[in-house]
């Protein structure tokens, strides 16, 4: 079992590699992640696909963030998204964030250079 599921990651993340189109990459990133809980390839992809301007999709990569995003990993977001504020959806991943993370680390985070 542990064999497939390596085998699974390792294809996910050579389709993701591969793929050029921003619904597949959201939909490979998604999956990877689901099988790959916290996995870095995964969300900095969801990320990156947030700041491109393809806002058909900012909704969607948001649920996904929302569903497969480890405690651990809010800072990474709120870091990289606090300057990209101005998308409605975006605001909603921050608040999210910050929901679920303590004030002083959200403040750290927040106004790092």
């Amino acid at each position: 079992k542990a064999l497939n599921l390596e085998r699974t990651i390792a294809t996910l993340e050579q389709r993701l590699a591969q793929t050029t189109d921003p619904i597949n990459q959201r939909r490979l990133a998604y999956r990877l992640a689901t099988v790959s809980p916290g996995h870095q390839i995964a969300i900095e992809t969801l990320l990156s696909l947030l700041l491109k301007p393809v806002p058909t999709l900012h909704k969607r990569i948001i649920e996904n963030l929302k569903d497969v995003l480890l405690e651990e990993q809010l800072p990474l977001v709120v870091n990289r998204l606090k300057d990209a504020s101005e998308s409605i959806e975006v605001y909603k991943l921050l608040w999210y964030c910050s929901e679920r993370m303590n004030y002083p680390l959200f403040d750290r985070t927040w106004n790092q250079p």
